[in-house]
């Protein structure tokens, strides 16, 4: 089934003192085993105090340009199942938040995000933080 896996990120600018910020920190942790029942991949960001960001997914092998991939629908029936973002340590200026994808393994080959060359999942995961349906900033 799945072999192996690429999870992208584009890395933005340094975090600062601006409550605004989005900090992906490296750190994706995988499950595919035949006993993971759901959050195959679980992701930590540091994203500005208070801030709640708009997940999306994109079938992509390249998140400097999202404007190619297929935005990923998410929910019952279909290879992502769910995302849960979820605040883990409250702190200023920054939160630390968990994301957590669920994939349905059974739905994986000859999707929009498996890759058939080289047997991998490719897709881009972006956050979004806005204000009054204004973007401030993704990564």
């Amino acid at each position: 089934m799945c072999s192996a896996m690429a999870v992208l990120a584009y890395q933005g600018a340094a975090l600062d003192s601006d409550t605004w910020a989005i900090n992906y920190n490296s750190d994706a942790a995988v499950d595919f085993t035949t006993s993971s029942t759901n959050d195959e991949i679980i992701m930590t960001y540091d994203i500005g105090t208070g801030k709640t960001p708009i997940v999306n997914l994109y079938a992509s092998a390249d998140c400097s340009d999202l404007s190619g991939g297929a935005a990923i629908i998410v929910g019952a029936g279909n290879v992502v199942v769910a995302t849960d973002i979820t605040t883990n340590s409250a702190g200023a200026p920054l939160d630390t938040r968990t994301l957590k994808i669920d994939i349905d393994k059974t739905k994986i080959d000859g999707s929009n995000i498996w890759n058939t060359g080289d047997s991998s999942l490719e897709f881009c995961v972006e956050l979004t933080l806005e204000e009054s349906g204004e973007v401030i900033t993704q990564e």
